[in-house]
């Protein structure tokens, strides 16, 4: 994971990813983006600046839709090294 934040023009959070998303069905190959509607999305945010500082990976299952071009996630956790 390379970083994680929040946009105010895409009403986003996100995370840029060195692994290759695109089998997700997405444009961008290396975002993952959740609305901040979402009632997750907070937490989802913490757990990704949480793996960035633990240097942790997060282990993510998509939902099949696209958050402004990004893969949106269905499931998330942080995974053990």
């Amino acid at each position: 994971m390379l970083e994680a934040g929040a946009s105010n023009l895409t009403n986003t959070v996100f995370v840029v990813v060195k692994e290759d998303v695109s089998h997700s069905g997405c444009l961008e190959s290396n975002f993952i983006r959740l609305p901040i509607s979402n009632q997750l999305s907070g937490t989802f945010l913490e757990t990704a600046k949480e793996a960035i500082i633990s240097g942790k990976k997060i282990g993510v299952s998509f939902s099949g839709s696209c958050t402004n071009g990004a893969a949106t996630p269905k499931n998330f956790s942080l995974r053990a090294q």
